[in-house]
């Protein structure tokens, strides 16, 4: 059972991948001019990140033994290490390459028609840890999924009622999330949104880890999940299925 879990959890996330490279390969040319693209487009881009930070709460429940020491710091060396490390690690490469790209004239030009330009040292650190990388934009997800998982992972040990932590988790990040979108907070408004939209799927995953062999009904679950997505799309591409305009969501 447990390594028929894991397996699971690998295809899931396979399957999410794909769908990001699906999203990603469009262009608004392409959806424009064939509504079906443009409607499968809105369909992925409704829940596939959603579904990643679930997947992530979910494993991270299964891992629970595993940390289940008061103060046990192996978990946050564990994501230092697999994640806080590697961000750094590319972000850092990814900084390089495209400071020698902006000197080399030919290179120069492309880039800067692609919307790329040169910035400080100072400036890049600052948009990266912001969740804003202008030369790697797609970091935010590791960087997030760390934050995320060091802040649920520290409000467990020091609170011993779990429910009261992941209610209130997920009732502060819908506060958050009104708040962020009322209030100008500079810079640090793309992190806080995605922490408060994606903090609440991440403890849904850790919740319904263990009620997996419960769940009874699944299937209608499951159609009225599809149902969902398919409306949802609908309304957002609007009457024609192909207002482009409207643009991408982060949910």
């Amino acid at each position: 059972m447990e390594k028929r879990r894991i397996e699971w959890i690998d295809i899931a996330k396979g399957i999410a991948i794909l769908l990001v490279l699906y999203g990603h390969s469009m262009r608004d040319e392409m959806r424009e001019q064939y509504s079906i693209l443009d409607f499968t487009y809105r369909c992925v881009y409704i829940f596939h990140m959603s579904f990643f930070f679930w997947l992530s709460g979910f494993s991270y429940e299964m891992g629970r033994s595993v940390y289940h020491k008061k103060y046990d710091l192996s978990f946050i060396i564990k994501k230092l290490r697999k994640q806080l490390l590697p961000w750094i690690l590319y972000s850092a490469v990814i900084y390089v390459v495209f400071t020698i790209a902006m000197n080399i004239k030919t290179v120069s030009s492309v880039l800067t028609g692609a919307g790329y330009y040169k910035i400080s040292i100072l400036e890049y650190i600052q948009n990266a840890v912001c969740a804003n990388n202008r030369f790697a934009y797609h970091l935010w997800f590791i960087y997030v999924l760390f934050i995320i998982s060091i802040i649920v992972f520290i409000a467990e040990r020091f609170v011993k009622n779990l429910s009261v932590v992941h209610i209130s988790s997920i009732v502060l990040s819908f506060i958050g999330l009104l708040l962020v979108q009322r209030f100008d907070v500079g810079k640090c408004e793309r992190l806080l949104n995605y922490l408060c939209l994606y903090i609440p799927f991440y403890v849904m995953g850790i919740l319904m880890q263990g009620k997996v062999e419960c769940i009874k009904h699944s299937f209608i679950w499951e159609v009225l999940g599809v149902g969902y997505i398919l409306l949802r799309a609908k309304l957002w591409s609007g009457a024609s299925g192909n207002s482009v305009e409207a643009g991408g969501g982060m949910v």
